[in-house]
């Protein structure tokens, strides 16, 4: 065995330490994971922000070390390769209808009648009212549990598959807690830039003699959106979902119109969203 042969040998860890290492890349992934959830979901941090990056130090550094170790749902993904300016266009699943507008008391019982009529239904279905928060719409879908694709609504039958700079989001999960989770399902969402980020964003916009935006709503749809990764962990972008998800089927093609025999034309039960 030659020189070099022998140094890599020695260099290389043992299956005692592999599964040492592998032990603890998954307490600090499900450490991370939960201090990320407490962040931003629940709103009530249990680690101080220098914790958080010491843990987040030592798994990338094992990762980097050890490429065996590495996965796409892993907390460091958020930061690792750099965001896309350019996006592939990609099928939603069940087309993205856009909300149509009511401006009167008529219209507003005029969609209630659509929306009977459809369904079929005996009576007027139980309407469920919230405000409208205007960000990027997008579509998150998730496979066993872990982050697979997120999508831009686009023309509502094709999107820009925006996954990478999704994924720098602290509030989307990229492997979800619990189980019992559908094997195939997508969430609905808008991102969303809250007012402390968009303050901050438009100052380092002036700081560099670069033009500011007008509201929170431009900066989060304009062409920059890539500028997600360089936000720190303040929570300055946000992803705010639907409250109902839909199951979906094994991977195939995209469906128009009725997404199922049991959906009347321009209806998907599943999603719960009318056309208008």
């Amino acid at each position: 065995m030659s020189a070099a042969c022998a140094r890599a040998a020695t260099d290389a860890p043992g299956p005692a330490v592999s599964a040492s290492l592998h032990e603890e890349v998954k307490r600090l992934r499900a450490r991370l994971e939960r201090w990320n959830h407490e962040y931003h979901a629940l709103d009530a941090p249990s680690a101080p922000d220098a914790e958080y990056d010491r843990a987040l130090r030592r798994l990338r550094e094992i990762e980097t070390a050890h490429p065996e170790f590495q996965d796409p749902a892993s907390p460091t993904q958020r930061v690792g390769a750099p965001p896309l300016e350019t996006f592939a266009s990609v099928a939603h699943p069940v087309p993205m209808l856009s909300l149509d507008n009511a401006f009167s008391d008529d219209e507003f019982a005029a969609f209630v009648r659509r929306v009977t009529d459809r369904l079929d239904a005996p009576e007027p279905p139980a309407l469920v009212a919230e405000p409208k928060l205007d960000g990027i719409a997008v579509s998150l879908i998730y496979v066993g549990g872990v982050l697979q694709r997120a999508a831009t609504r686009g023309d509502g039958i094709r999107g820009e598959d925006i996954t990478r700079n999704v994924r720098t989001i602290r509030s989307v999960p990229l492997r979800l807690q619990g189980e019992g989770w559908p094997r195939r399902f997508e969430v609905r969402g808008e991102i969303l830039m809250p007012r402390d980020g968009f303050e901050a964003l438009n100052a380092r916009a002036r700081r560099a003699g670069e033009k500011t935006f007008v509201n929170p709503r431009n900066a989060a749809a304009a062409p920059c959106v890539s500028s997600i990764r360089a936000l720190p962990r303040s929570g300055r972008w946000s992803f705010a979902p639907t409250p109902r998800a839909s199951i979906l089927a094994p991977a195939g093609p995209p469906r128009t119109g009725s997404c199922c025999s049991a959906c009347a034309p321009g209806v998907c039960r599943s999603a719960r969203r009318p056309s208008a």
